[in-house]
């Protein structure tokens, strides 16, 4: 599954561990690990915002999932330090995933900044699209 392979991916980068340990969260951060309820440590959701599958008349399909990273951290620095960390890793990659999914290309497609200020959090919201074939 494309989702575990990104996640071992992610976790397995020094620079990005150094940042985030292993906060890397699916579709949403419980309240209890939020930055401001958890000593102020950064963490990343990510969930699928898009995707499709291209058939085509030889036996190898491809998908495209368009992947939101949100970043959550208390200064606005960690975050944007976080959403380079992860575009380093990302931005041009292919190659095959520990889970088996072989990634044909993943290029970022967007990125915006925000405050919650409800929270007092500062997100940045990344975007990928990732071109895929499953195992």
């Amino acid at each position: 599954m494309l989702e575990a392979g990104l996640y071992s991916l992610l976790t397995g980068d020094a620079t990005l561990a150094a940042l985030i340990g292993t906060r890397l969260f699916p579709v949403m951060v419980n309240e209890h690990d939020m930055p401001v309820n958890a000593g102020d440590p950064s963490c990343v959701s990510y969930q699928v915002v898009a995707g499709s599958t291209t058939y085509t008349l030889e036996p190898t399909q491809y998908s495209d999932r368009r992947i939101q990273f949100d970043i959550w951290s208390v200064k606005y620095s960690d975050s944007k330090s976080i959403a380079q960390a992860i575009r380093n890793v990302l931005s041009g990659y292919s190659g095959v995933l520990t889970d088996g999914t072989q990634v044909l290309s993943a290029l970022q497609e967007n990125e915006i900044d925000d405050f919650e200020s409800d929270s007092r959090i500062f997100r940045v919201m990344s975007e990928y699209r990732i071109r895929f074939i499953e195992p």
